[in-house]
C-alpha cells in the first residue's frame, strides 16, 4: 500500500494542475488571478496529505478499477475547498469478470472516498486578484493504480 501511495504522489507531482480564478458580475473584467491558492506547505505537503489519507476502496481492488480520474474543485475565498465534479473517463476495470453491481459500487466508493479526501483538506491560503480574495477552480490529474 506504501507503494500505491508513492505512486500517486509521485504522478500527481508529474502532471501538476491547471486553474482558473472565478470572478463575481461586479469584477467581470479581471479574468485572471495574480495569486494563486496554496495548499498548507504546498504542492509537496498535498501530495503527502492526499497520499496519506486516500484508502483504495475494497471494490475497487476487487474490480481492479485503475487509471486517472480528473478531479475539479473550487478554492473559495476563504480557503475552503469544495469538490465540483470527477470526471471518470480514463478509468477502466482491468478485472472483466466484475459484474456491474461491483463495478457501480466502485465508481460511487472512489466518487465518495475522493470527495471526502479533498474536502477535508485544511483551508488553503485562498487566490487574489486585485488585492482581493477571489474563488480559483482546479482540475487535478488523480491517478490511481494498483501493484
Amino acid at each position: 500500500m506504501n507503494k500505491l501511495r508513492l505512486f500517486i504522489s509521485l504522478l500527481l507531482i508529474i502532471f501538476g494542475t491547471s486553474t482558473m480564478a472565478q470572478v463575481t458580475k461586479a469584477d467581470s473584467a479581471h479574468t485572471v488571478h495574480e495569486v494563486q491558492p496554496e495548499f498548507p506547505g504546498g504542492y509537496k505537503a498535498l501530495f503527502a496529505y492526499i497520499s496519506k489519507n486516500f484508502k483504495y476502496p475494497e471494490s475497487a481492488e476487487k474490480t481492479h478499477y485503475q487509471g486517472t480520474v480528473m478531479i475539479k474543485f473550487l478554492i473559495d475565498s476563504t480557503g475552503k475547498l469544495s469538490v465540483d465534479s470527477l470526471d471518470f473517463e480514463k478509468m477502466r476495470f482491468y478485472r472483466k469478470r466484475s459484474d456491474e453491481i461491483l463495478k457501480k459500487k466502485a465508481v460511487d466508493d472512489i466518487t465518495a472516498e475522493a470527495k471526502r479526501v479533498f474536502e477535508s483538506s485544511p483551508v488553503w491560503t485562498p487566490g487574489y486578484s486585485n488585492g482581493k480574495p477571489v474563488r480559483v477552480k482546479y482540475t487535478l490529474p488523480f491517478h490511481l493504480w494498483l501493484n
